[in-house]
């Protein structure tokens, strides 16, 4: 009896059109994506408002974008490292939950100066929390099929961009 041409022999990899994209993993990853997104680019564009009404000088309320920014671009040399040390869903974890707090405390804590130090706070939490889904992701796309994946997960990103504001 002949082998089945369609039985995959030991090594061998599956055929493009059968690597899954579409997994748990990848979607939840990806849904996942998007809230941290939405949630974090409506406070980036709501923040200087708010830093306004509370009577914060044009200096401070420019800086508050900055230093989410700022803190994100900072931690990330280092996410990357924690990830592969500590485990990426932890760091998800511990990202998401930097970003949630810091984001309750605006209200909690309506005192600029205070604001301005929550900002670099939850810019530390984005830059764990987005490392880390980028991460996630690129590990649940198969490799035959990477560029499609992390496209349709960069989609998630601009989709966020474009309803958060």
């Amino acid at each position: 009896m002949e082998p089945s041409h369609d039985r995959l022999q030991p090594g061998e990899a599956k055929p493009i059109k059968d690597q899954r994209i579409w997994t748990r993993e990848f979607v939840l990853v990806a849904l996942t994506n998007l809230a941290a997104f939405i949630g974090f680019n409506m406070t980036t564009t709501g923040m200087p408002v708010y830093v306004a009404t509370l009577g914060g000088s044009d200096f401070a309320v420019g800086l508050v974008t900055t230093l989410a920014t700022g803190a994100a671009l900072l931690v990330r040399p280092f996410a990357g490292i924690m990830l592969d040390r500590f485990g990426r869903k932890g760091i998800l974890i511990v990202g998401g939950l930097i970003m949630a707090i810091t984001t309750a405390s605006y209200a909690v804590f309506p005192v600029v100066g205070f604001i301005l130090a929550l900002r670099a706070v939850q810019g530390i939490g984005w830059g764990l929390g987005s490392t880390a889904t980028s991460t996630i992701a690129a590990d649940a796309i198969p490799r035959g099929r990477f560029a499609e994946g992390m496209g349709y997960f960069a989609l998630t990103s601009s989709v966020a961009v474009a309803i958060a504001p």
